[in-house]
């Protein structure tokens, strides 16, 4: 007996630092965009940080992948990004790696609800995230993308899910009880960019000045936006931030609009 003991501490000590070795390196994650960036520092909470590629007021479409990034890309373990209609630069580069990291895009998942671009039919609208239960089932799935590639963390993760998606409901019943007292209520959106919103809570918008995310007001659009204030005054023009909005100018000071 004592003869087995020995052997078996024997075994036990140089089986160990391999298995504390493995534990200590947790997965390397790159997020393209801070929403979803924001859900997967919850999910490896305590774990490890998640990198961000698209932070500051860098808007998605624009951003180039500098040469750092490129680096962080192709070294990691999972890489989270929304797709090429809202992070072209970020798609592109995966294509030219001989051996790209796993990746996870997420408008291309039939788990979550994608709805199709309002100015341009053949690509997804990108902002997915502002239906809540788009989230939870995001949430979902991230969790089990990032238990599948570290199954030693995987009660880590899930109890991290289950802390994120407590919030996530909460948020979402708040969204429906705050909201049910203003859904009559309708506003201009100076960019397409909250048709998921609309779909979930039942906003109403009467007029979107620039179809595309990436424009600014068309003339004609302005001026039908203009004319209708003096039917229906006092309503709200929602504006987006980082997004371009230079012909906000053309609106008279005279004309009642909250923007």
């Amino acid at each position: 007996m004592r003869i087995l003991s020995v052997l078996l501490s024997m075994v036990a000590w140089w089986i160990l630092p391999f298995t504390m070795s493995h534990a200590s390196q947790p997965l390397k994650v790159v997020v393209g965009i801070k929403p979803i960036h924001s859900l997967t520092t919850a999910l490896m909470d305590g774990i490890a940080k998640p990198e961000l590629l698209v932070d500051g007021s860098t808007i998605p479409y624009d951003y180039v992948l500098s040469v750092q990034k490129q680096k962080l890309v192709s070294n990691a373990d999972l890489v989270i990004y929304s797709g090429a209609s809202l992070e072209p630069s970020l798609a592109s580069y995966l294509k030219t790696l001989d051996n790209p990291p796993k990746t996870f895009e997420i408008l291309a998942s039939d788990r979550i609800k994608v709805l199709p671009s309002r100015y341009k039919k053949d690509i997804p609208d990108p902002y997915f995230w502002l239906d809540v239960r788009n989230v939870e089932l995001l949430i979902n799935t991230i969790s089990k993308r990032l238990g599948e590639l570290d199954p030693q963390r995987v009660g880590e993760y899930e109890i991290n899910r289950r802390k994120l998606s407590l919030k996530i409901t909460r948020l979402e019943r708040e969204l429906e009880y705050k909201y049910r007292d203003v859904s009559w209520l309708s506003g201009y959106l100076y960019h397409d960019t909250q048709y998921y919103f609309e779909q979930s809570y039942g906003f109403r918008n009467d007029g979107i000045l620039s179809p595309s995310p990436k424009g600014d007001g068309k003339l004609d659009n302005m001026l039908t936006m203009i004319a209708k204030l003096s039917e229906k005054p006092g309503v709200c023009l929602f504006t987006e931030a980082g997004l371009s909005k230079k012909n906000l100018f053309l609106i008279p000071e005279t004309a009642d609009i909250n923007i």
